[in-house]
């Protein structure tokens, strides 16, 4: 049940992206526009899809599906932050200092 409302959530925002890609494709909204509005949206309307989606009535099963989320939601953080060091390690052995220096001022 919670994983169906908050995928509608996340449908509802995806549709909301599409939508502001589409204006600026259309001219509708410039460029420089839509970085203010996506900054509105992702400290305001995010926040706010979120604590509505988890406004709802307390059951046991409510309960036990958030603890589930919340657990997958660390084991799938533990798998990324285990995955990113091994490849961080091959990323070193593949690229030449020159390469790493280029990387590291772009990322400025």
């Amino acid at each position: 049940m919670v994983g169906f409302i908050l995928a509608k959530k996340i449908l509802s925002l995806f549709i909301i992206m599409v939508m502001g890609a589409v204006l600026v494709r259309a001219k509708v909204i410039r460029a420089e526009d839509s970085r203010s509005i996506s900054i509105i949206s992702l400290y305001l309307i995010t926040p706010c899809a979120i604590f509505s989606a988890f406004q709802m009535t307390y059951t046991p099963q409510i309960l036990k599906s958030l603890i589930l989320a919340a657990v997958t939601a660390l084991i799938l953080h533990m798998i990324m932050i285990l995955l990113t060091k091994l490849l961080e390690r091959r990323w070193d052995w593949m690229w030449s200092k020159k390469h790493r220096l280029f990387i590291q001022i772009r990322e400025i």
